[in-house]
Formats: C-alpha cells, structure tokens, sequence
C-alpha cells in the first residue's frame, strides 16, 4: 500500500513538472516570436564629390539587422582612362583614395570603407535618433569626380561595369509585434540630392577635365513583413525560464514532501 502511495506520488511530481515546463517553454517560443518588416534602401549613384555627405531621408533604428551590397564604378577625373571600381579600385594611389565610404550608426565607427562590411548582417546598437546613413568618398580632388563619360578604367577595372551603387537591406523588428501583428510606418522613402559643394582641394599628378556630376536618387522598398523567432531572444529568455523551472521544481518537490509526512502521520 506505502509503495502505491509513493509510486502515486512520483507520477504526481513528475506529471505536474511536465506540466508546468511544457507550459513555460510555450510561453517561451511565444514572446519571442516577434515580426520584421523588410525594405532596401537602394541608392545608385551614390555622392563622390565630396568627403561625407548625410543622407538624412535613410534612418536607422536601434535593432535593425542591416547588410550591405555595393559595385560599381566612379570617374574619378584625370588623363586617360580614369574610371575606378566604388568598392575594391586598383592602381595608383588607391591604397589612400578612391574608396567609397559609409557611415551607419550603431554599427561603425565613424566612416569606414564600404568593403569592409560587404557581406556580413549587423544588428544596430544604441543609437540617438535621427541616426542616419552618411556615405563619403577617398579622394584629394574632388572638383572632377562624377559619373560622366564612363570609359574601361585604369587596367580595364571598369570594363562592363556600370555606375557606382549601395544597396542597403534592413530588417526592421515591428514594434509591439510579438503576437499582436501591429504595423509600424516607414517614413525613409524619399529622393536625395547630394550637396554640390566641392572638397578640399590638392594636386595628384593628374590633369583636370572638368566634370557633370551625377544626383542620388533613394527608394526605399518594402518588401515582406515576416515572422521570426531571433536566437538571441529565446536563448535570453530560456535561460531566465531554466531558474524559473528550477523554482517550480522545488516547490512541487516540497509539496509532495509535505504530503507525505502528513500521509505518514
């Protein structure tokens, strides 16, 4: 009889333990579940003549997972063939300019080169709003950049290639989202116009041609509003539920302790 009673007991514990964790790993996949709203801010032509130039209409929030695609070519003036390659240019000097730059807060510090954050996916970090994108250009002459008469490019870089462009893909968490389905408003849509004005100036050896410079038109374009379940969050929450189980197994464990004395007595 003593034995069933244990044995009643234990499937008690074990039941309500199940029970319980089911219920919490539930809970679990439930808050983390948490929808994204995906768009590209697609900029081709982006701004060479100058060292930096704020695109203010292209915002970043904290929590944005962001990944960035960029090509192309720049005239960057001179003798020749003068067009270089935005992201990775060959030839002389190109150890110092004529490099395309880019700016977004809460992931660089300060202005980097593009190729350096080609293929990765970054989350933004703390930023103070408006955090937006600012892109530049390497260069000690910036009156003859531009985008016009497009020729092969020192040692054929630029053969086949077009204009310059960057490409940015956000996923951009909906607030409010996690089992609640509600939308936030884009407002990064817009045409940019880069300032006209024209960066210091210096002589490296080339001859001046004169220049038309290019505009930067911005689309920003949504695409999808997708439900994902970040690692990040689930793994924080679960190890947070692991003490919580650890509790309730504990308690569960001395209800069944005090049944079975007051069984006893």
């Amino acid at each position: 009889m003593k034995l069933r009673l244990t044995q009643s007991r234990l499937s008690f514990f074990f039941a309500s333990y199940a029970f319980v964790s089911a219920l919490l790993i539930f809970a679990a996949v439930d808050i983390s579940a948490q929808q994204l709203q995906t768009f590209t801010y697609d900029i081709p032509q982006p701004p060479v003549t100058n060292a930096q130039t704020p695109l203010q209409n292209y915002t970043f929030n904290q929590g944005d997972q962001v990944s960035i695609e960029a090509g192309g070519c720049v005239q960057t003036g001179g003798r020749g063939k003068t067009w270089k390659l935005y992201v990775d240019p060959s030839g002389p000097n190109t150890d110092r300019f004529y490099h395309g730059l880019i700016e977004i807060p809460g992931v660089t510090d300060g202005l980097v080169r593009i190729n350096s954050v080609l293929g990765r996916t970054f989350t933004v970090g703390p930023v103070n709003p408006p955090a937006y994108l600012t892109l530049g250009y390497e260069d000690n002459d910036y009156t003859d950049n531009g985008y016009y008469s497009h020729d092969d490019g020192t040692d054929n870089q630029c053969l086949n290639v077009g204009d310059a462009y960057v490409k940015i893909h956000i996923a951009r968490p909906i607030v409010g989202s996690a089992g609640t389905g509600s939308q936030s408003t884009l407002s990064n849509a817009g045409t940019v116009q880069p300032p006209a004005g024209v960066g210091s100036q210096s002589t490296d050896g080339d001859t001046n041609t004169g220049k038309q410079s290019g505009g930067v038109s911005g689309q920003s374009t949504n695409s999808n509003t997708d439900t994902a379940k970040p690692n990040g969050g689930f793994i924080q929450f679960m190890s947070s539920t692991a003490g919580l189980l650890t509790a309730v197994a504990a308690l569960i464990t001395a209800v069944a302790g005090l049944v079975a004395l007051r069984s006893k007595s």
